[in-house]
């Protein structure tokens, strides 16, 4: 049965039923393969295949290389080879392989042969197997590349072979086909590193060890002191600004250099001046050498370039000589604080304050007060310094004066000495009770008295002076045969009566003053004052108080009081007659007008 006609190349064909052809097999083109190929499943040829009628599926011929190709349908009736694997691939015993290829359905078959050509992977092939560069520890910079690698490989481009630095180096890496510097070699001293270089190609199966030796050039040189340590010494009492000493050093490059003092040092950059660039050690601004403070200084230092440090230290050590010297007043108290006492009694010791700069034993220390005015209040013993009352002192006497200065002088076996001042204050001791003259102790009270009006002045002083002469008054007890006292006293001494009051006639009162100063402890004395109510307010003849009750002053209020009382019902009954009146008037008034209305 005849279907269709169709034209291939020019030519007519009469399609069948049946019929398969297969159109592009045998190859007419080279299909090659890598005997080390690894980039897989790798496509290597669609096999053309057409059937009018027939499903028809497409197999590789079981041969000795079929299991490492692979044939999948790929659709439009193309069938595509593929590799899937290269080990049983050897160009040096089967240059070529023929694929025969199977296609059709269980009563009809066509078969086709693929020649697939296997190539040979050869290895890389390197310019330079053995490469030396040279490079500059100043100038050669991280990332820089400092070699390239050249290479003939017929069968990879550049971009299919690998780089690795076997083992890995922590100073070079690499990038594309190129060797790069990772670190600052600066500080170096090394002078030659060597790494060596594994090549592979895009196969992996063939690589290649290069060793490469990199030379360092332009190492810097260490700068170096000429000595490792040096002493000096200079007498006591030298001040700075001093030149002690130039601490000589090189550097091998001519770098200038800088010195410094070692980290660990203790205070000596408070006390000498070291510069940097030259190496001068001063001893300071306003320093000076005391031999029996410091007898030796020791100055660690070390040195560096602009680029590393030296870890050899330089160490100069600083010896101080005695010098006689005199002794030395410290830490005197500018002044000493004293309470008045009697001849003898202990002010102060000034011995702890005097050194000798010479460490002479404190018996070879004397001591005087030097002659003033106020020198001869004072005593003080020659070896121990203790200073003492020469005499009595009495601060409240106004012929003394209660702060003295004095000059104290030290003075050692060799004759030298020296002199301080010192002040001396002297406080007061409340040793004085205050003193009253009251003039006069029996007063006479009269019945107008006014309140806060003095009765009586209590002159009353304390030899003492400052807050021990300041005096205080208080009434004790109570008025005699009274339940409460009607006097009172102020902060001057003046003596009055609280309340104005009426007593019987020659009435007596009996009131103590305690009067105290305000020193510790206080000192105190009482001034009892008799205060007689002697004249009467009315000529009213009367034995007793008892049977004359009206001439007391509760019997006048009394009746003054009953009289206003009386006074005031009397007023208000006044008031309510008037009102009656003016009622009664106004009631008759109006009583006369209606019987005026009722007549009409």
């Amino acid at each position: 049965m005849l279907y269709i006609f169709v034209f291939i190349f020019g030519t007519s064909l009469t399609l069948v039923r049946g019929y398969i052809e297969i159109s592009n097999l045998p190859n007419t083109w080279p299909v090659s393969v890598h005997e080390s190929e690894t980039d897989v499943p790798l496509f290597l040829y669609s096999v053309r295949v057409y059937s009018p009628d027939v499903t028809m599926t497409c197999t590789l011929v079981t041969s000795t290389f079929s299991p490492d190709f692979t044939i999948t349908d790929a659709g439009n009736y193309n069938w595509d080879i593929k590799l899937k694997s290269s080990t049983t691939l050897d160009e040096s015993t089967n240059p070529s392989i023929n694929l025969s290829v199977s296609c059709g359905d269980t009563s009809n078959q066509k078969t086709g042969i693929l020649t697939v050509t296997v190539i040979e992977n050869v290895k890389p092939v390197f310019t330079d197997l053995t490469p030396e560069v040279d490079i500059s520890a100043q100038t050669t910079r991280v990332g820089q590349v400092i070699y390239t690698f050249e290479f003939t490989d017929p069968d990879s481009s550049s971009s299919s072979l690998t780089y690795a630095i076997v083992p890995p180096s922590s100073v070079f890496n690499i990038s594309g086909e190129s060797l790069v510097l990772s670190t600052d070699l600066s500080k170096t001293k090394t002078t030659s590193y060597s790494v060596t270089v594994e090549v592979r190609d895009e196969e992996l199966g063939n690589q290649q060890s290069i060793p490469v030796t990199i030379n360092v050039n332009d190492i810097n040189a260490i700068p170096e002191f000429i000595k490792t340590s040096d002493t000096k010494a200079f007498p006591e009492m030298t001040k700075g600004r001093k030149l002690l000493y130039t601490i000589g050093h090189s550097d091998g490059n001519g770098d200038d250099v800088q010195i410094t003092y070692v980290t660990t040092n203790t205070n000596n950059d408070l006390f000498f001046d070291l510069v940097p660039s030259t190496g001068e050690v001063y001893l300071l601004d306003g320093m000076e050498f005391n031999y029996e403070t410091v007898s030796s200084y020791t100055l660690a230092v070390q040195i560096e370039d602009w680029l590393e440090m030296q870890s050899t230290q330089f160490i100069l050590t600083i010896q101080v000589t005695d010098v006689p010297e005199g002794p030395w007043w410290t830490d005197v108290p500018a002044t000493l604080t004293k309470d008045e006492a009697s001849k003898g009694v202990l002010v102060g010791q000034l011995s702890s304050f005097c050194d000798d700069f010479d460490n002479m034993p404190p018996d070879n220390i004397t001591y005087a007060i030097l002659f003033s005015a106020e020198s001869a209040y004072f005593a003080i013993d020659n070896y121990s310094g203790i200073v003492t009352f020469a005499q009595d002192f009495d601060y409240d006497d106004p012929n003394l004066a209660n702060a003295l200065n004095l000059t104290i002088r030290c003075s050692d076996i060799n004759g030298f000495s020296a002199d301080t001042f010192l002040q001396v204050i002297v406080n007061d001791v409340n040793d004085n009770a205050p003193i009253c003259a009251p003039k006069p102790k029996s007063l006479s009270l009269r019945y107008d008295q006014q309140v806060n009006t003095p009765l009586s002045f209590l002159d009353c002083t304390d030899k003492d002076s400052t807050v021990n002469a300041e005096l205080d008054y208080n009434i004790i007890g109570l008025a005699k045969g009274y339940s409460k006292t009607y006097f009172q006293v102020d902060s001057g001494g003046n003596v009055s009566i609280s309340k104005t009051f009426a007593m019987d006639f020659n009435t007596s009162f009996f009131v103590t003053i305690k009067v105290k100063d305000r020193g510790t402890p206080s000192l105190s004395i009482t001034v009892t004052l008799t205060i007689t109510y002697t004249e009467k307010p009315w000529n009213i003849t009367y034995t007793k108080v008892d049977e004359c009750f009206i001439c007391t002053t509760s019997a006048i209020s009394l009746l003054a009081a009953l009289g206003l009382f009386a006074l005031s019902v009397t007023i208000c009954l006044l008031y309510l007659l008037i009102l009656k009146c003016a009622y009664d008037i106004e009631r008759r008034k109006m009583a006369k007008a209606f019987a005026k209305k009722e007549k009409r």
